[in-house]
């Protein structure tokens, strides 16, 4: 399914709401798992420190190495200490890892893994998908449905081998969704029409059914973010895409994608063609310990 998995963890029981989700796509295949812990400078107004003693965190994440290890999956560690999201995202290219697995808040509800803060720069620098979390009680890793909002655009049919990977290996059904807003676009390129949109999905529909996806379409109107989070349920994993027509204009993180991970009590796979990562920085330092 995934190649190799990277989860930022901060020491505390939200972020480790990760780990079932780890364990059901690693522990079937040995994927490898990349464990991080980025040892910030910044100090929150409540908990320990992103800054912690190394050793203390390199405790930590070897515990947590253990417990993947019973399930046989191999992990290593990595303890980088530049800024938090740009050394999350750098220690998954660095590493190859072809997902992102982590929830949207960590330790301290005011000074990091914050919608707005952490989460949504990795969003925006990332190359890879990132799977985010933010229900509570932790969302079952069995989801029901695969929920998929599109816009109809090439740009938001991205998603759909990731979709169908999805389907296949949770053996859920899928069901594509679009949402026509209401009123003209001041700015990008229109949406295309109705009529023009349900023969593109009852398409896209039948192919995946004849490759093995149970897979079925709705069309509704008005304001695409409101009107996903109402078609989403705790039971469901929402995967998509951060751009589609008039790019930085209409399905734009920041905009439709990020109230949709605020909003919504299940997991939201998220996957975009372009990435700024390459622009990351290097790390300064790199201490990794091998499984």
């Amino acid at each position: 399914m995934f190649r190799k998995i990277l989860v930022p963890l901060d020491g505390s029981k939200n972020a480790e709401r990760a780990l079932p989700w780890v364990r059901k796509y690693a522990a079937p295949f040995g994927t490898p798992v990349v464990l991080v812990r980025v040892l910030s400078k910044i100090y929150p107004l409540k908990g320990m420190p992103f800054g912690a003693q190394r050793k203390d965190a390199e405790g930590y994440l070897s515990g947590v190495r253990r417990l993947l290890s019973l399930d046989g999956i191999p992990a290593m560690i990595r303890l980088p200490d530049d800024s938090v999201a740009e050394s999350i995202v750098a220690a998954a290219v660095e590493e190859h890892c072809s997902l992102i697995l982590m929830t949207s808040r960590g330790a301290s509800k005011v000074a990091r893994w914050l919608i707005g803060g952490v989460t949504e720069r990795v969003l925006r620098l990332s190359p890879v998908p990132v799977l985010v979390l933010r229900g509570r009680p932790s969302p079952d890793p069995n989801p029901k449905r695969i929920l998929v909002p599109m816009d109809g655009s090439s740009r938001a049919k991205r998603v759909l081998p990731w979709a169908e990977r999805l389907a296949f290996f949770h053996k859920s059904p899928l069901q594509l969704l679009y949402v026509q807003p209401k009123g003209i676009p001041r700015l990008g390129k229109p949406p295309p029409p109705r009529d023009e949109i349900i023969p593109t999905f009852a398409r896209w529909c039948s192919q995946l059914r004849r490759r093995g996806v149970a897979a079925t379409f709705r069309l509704t109107q008005g304001e695409p973010a409101r009107e996903i989070l109402a078609d989403s349920g705790s039971t469901d994993l929402i995967a998509m895409t951060t751009h589609g027509y008039g790019g930085l204009k209409h399905w734009v993180l920041g905009s439709i994608a990020e109230k949709i991970i605020h909003g919504s009590q299940a997991p939201v796979f998220v996957f975009k063609k372009r990435s700024s990562a390459a622009k990351l920085p290097v790390p300064r330092k790199r201490r990794a310990e091998p499984s």
